[in-house]
């Protein structure tokens, strides 16, 4: 397949994503109009936004994952790769750090609060990111940078059960 095939098939996968990720939204705005009290605007905007992104996410994995499996011959990105994800993997534990420094001193209010949505969006990215990491340490060509992947998938993965401990058992 030549280049354009390539392209064609990763930014088609995006376009059904994203196609995906609308019919979610769609869907969740249909769920709300069937409640009986209604939800608040606001919260409601908020909850379909949120279904939005975290459809378009999962189901951008897979268009990824193509575009990444055909960029395995280019060694220089996977050597970038190897440094890179155990590096964006621990981002996650020092946004669980910063929400819960935040919220123990109040800081949440005033100039710190975009910090503070900085981290939790960080965090609720955990999922999405370990499944990323795991898939492309398939896909990796060399075992350095396999390796690498699965430390990243293993911290994401680590965040995300300790966020699942603390918020839905302790809660």
């Amino acid at each position: 397949m030549n280049r354009f095939g390539k392209l064609s098939l990763v930014i088609g996968g995006y376009g059904l994503a994203l196609a995906g990720a609308f019919g979610a939204s769609f869907l969740e705005n249909l769920r709300q109009s069937l409640l009986t009290p209604q939800p608040s605007q606001g919260m409601g905007a908020f909850s379909e936004s949120f279904v939005f992104a975290g459809a378009l996410a999962f189901l951008s994995i897979p268009p990824t994952a193509l575009g990444f499996w055909f960029l395995r011959p280019q060694k220089k990105l996977w050597a970038f790769l190897a440094y890179a994800a155990p590096a964006l993997a621990l981002t996650a534990p020092l946004a669980v750090l910063v929400c819960a420094v935040f919220r123990v001193f109040t800081l949440w209010k005033g100039p710190w609060a975009f910090l503070d949505f900085l981290g939790l969006v960080r965090i609720f990215a955990t999922p999405v990111m370990a499944g990323a990491f795991g898939i492309l340490s398939f896909i990796a060509p060399e075992a350095k940078v396999r390796r690498a992947l699965w430390v990243s998938a293993a911290i994401e993965l680590l965040v995300a059960a300790c966020i699942f401990i603390r918020f839905i058992l302790f809660q």
